[in-house]
């Protein structure tokens, strides 16, 4: 835990010995040695915690992601294409299909639950939405 890897930390600037360190918290030696390493490269004792917000930005938010999940969940036969579209309109957000499909598999929906739905589903229904979403937007829109 942090407290044990700060009270370590704390031990050795107190003029400590590792070992004894290590035998008084119950830990390794080698581990008191990494977390001292750890603090002198990044001057924290938690790993990762000089790395938090580094990195590529997330394309959609959590809200999105929880309204994506709450579509795919009230319209479980959408097709990945259709949730692009809806992002579009609703969200101003142009996604991928394959950017969806892993946001979705980082929700736990498969392509293969969708699949196995969307086989199930009226076409002609589909097409008459298609048309519905052609007819009220350009193309640039979604």
């Amino acid at each position: 835990s942090r407290e044990v890897k700060e009270r370590a930390y704390a031990l050795i600037l107190a003029g400590f010995d590792t070992q004894d360190i290590a035998f008084v918290l119950g830990v390794s030696d080698r581990s008191i040695r990494r977390w001292m390493a750890h603090v002198k490269r990044h001057g924290d004792v938690e790993a990762g915690s000089s790395l938090r917000g580094l990195g590529r930005r997330r394309v959609l938010s959590t809200a999105v992601l929880e309204e994506v999940r709450d579509l795919v969940r009230s319209s479980p036969s959408v097709y990945l294409d259709e949730i692009v579209s809806w992002l579009a309109v609703y969200h101003g957000q142009q996604i991928s299909v394959a950017t969806i499909h892993r946001n979705l598999v980082s929700l736990g929906i498969t392509y293969k639950k969708l699949r196995r739905t969307a086989a199930q589903r009226d076409e002609i229904t589909r097409a008459q939405w298609l048309a519905d979403i052609s007819s009220r937007f350009v193309a640039q829109q979604l």
